[in-house]
């Protein structure tokens, strides 16, 4: 008899180091200004999420959930538009850039599942 064999998701933050952590979810709120503010005094961190070989990188906790909002609709709606003369790359939102195999549905239940206990995670780690 074979079993599957399904890996838990990892999950875990690093302190921001602007030179191996870009923030992939432009147009997302992330709280970025206050960093560049003050970015050796001001510690903060960068959420990651390991599922289906794929790692998330979230700025924000509003990231997380933007994402987790993304993946828990089942039909995503048209993503077309207008964007004139432009080439399509100077316009490529967030979610354009995952990878397609994550919304087939046995990963894409997967992927809610980590992102829902990486925000519940993160939302008591971050509590005063």
């Amino acid at each position: 008899m074979l079993g599957v064999i399904t890996r838990m998701a990892q999950i875990w933050s690093e302190l921001l180091d602007w030179t191996k952590h870009q923030n992939q979810m432009d147009g997302v709120v992330s709280s970025t200004t206050d960093h560049h503010r003050a970015p050796t005094l001001l510690q903060r961190q960068v959420y990651f999420v390991r599922v289906c070989s794929f790692t998330f990188q979230f700025h924000s906790i509003h990231q997380i959930q933007a994402c987790l909002d993304y993946y828990d609709r089942k039909i995503q709606p048209s993503s077309r538009v207008d964007i004139g003369a432009a080439d399509h790359w100077e316009c490529e939102r967030w979610f354009e850039r995952l990878p397609l195999f994550l919304r087939e549905e046995s990963k894409r239940q997967r992927v809610l599942k980590a992102l829902r206990d990486a925000l519940k995670k993160f939302e008591r780690e971050t509590r005063p």
